[in-house]
């Protein structure tokens, strides 16, 4: 099997991961994609149960697991080069897509709402 990483291996632009391919698990995938280009979740607290969509219930764990979900698409985001943004597009697939000067991009807080 080959690895998430290798299926974007240079950031090249397009769909990295689509919804209808890794449904409910395309959270787990965000984040083992961040920790293949260098993520460090367990440096910010995250222990092995938030990495995984199996432990994400409506309790702390679910909480943490969607926590580490967002911080792994904002380190990925991070690492976009100029002229592109890294996240999941309006079909809610994930990849690096271009910047149109006429749509801006949301920032998005911490809280889920957007600007």
């Amino acid at each position: 099997m080959t690895s998430i990483a290798e299926q974007s291996p240079s950031f090249e632009p397009g769909c990295w991961l689509q919804t209808r391919d890794w449904g409910i698990s395309l959270g787990e995938a965000i984040i083992k994609l961040a920790i293949e280009h260098g993520w460090l979740p367990f440096d910010l607290g995250y222990n092995i149960h938030d990495l995984e969509v199996d432990t994400a219930k409506y309790d702390d764990e679910g909480i943490h697991y969607h926590d580490c979900w967002n911080d792994a698409e904002q380190f990925l985001a991070n690492l976009a080069p100029e002229g592109y943004w890294i996240g999941s597009n309006e079909n809610g697939d994930f990849g690096m897509w271009e910047v149109e000067q006429d749509l801006p991009i949301p920032e998005v807080y911490w809280d889920g709402t957007a600007s």
